[in-house]
């Protein structure tokens, strides 16, 4: 999921004239900034000599991403984008990895305890 977002942010720095444009793309560390955040904004800023804020909104009227994948786009801060899955991308998330062989109840990674 990550990647197809951050395949697009790439995109659109390059749209806006940010060839190359070294962004991060994170969960934020509050859950209620969304699922993912990018600075691609404040980046952009730097080397267009821009606002951040202004570059995010040029930056969120730019992506095309379906609304099956992306809820919601926020700016927060200095000029950081958050972004929401939809539910469904979630659960699609969700259920591949339940699949995964080393998610499952009997393979479980144990919990290393140490002597004390």
């Amino acid at each position: 999921m990550s990647d197809l977002i951050r395949a697009e942010l790439q995109r659109v720095a390059e749209v806006l004239g940010g060839n190359g444009a070294s962004f991060v793309l994170e969960r934020p560390r509050d859950q209620g900034h969304g699922d993912l955040a990018t600075n691609l904004a404040m980046v952009l800023a730097k080397e267009l000599k821009q606002k951040p804020r202004d570059l995010a909104r040029q930056v969120i009227e730019e992506i095309k991403l379906p609304s099956s994948v992306i809820s919601k786009m926020e700016i927060a801060g200095p000029g950081f984008i958050n972004f929401w899955l939809a539910a469904d991308e979630l659960s699609a998330l969700l259920a591949t990895i339940l699949r995964q062989p080393h998610w499952t109840a009997s393979r479980r990674p144990r919990s290393r305890r140490r002597a004390g």
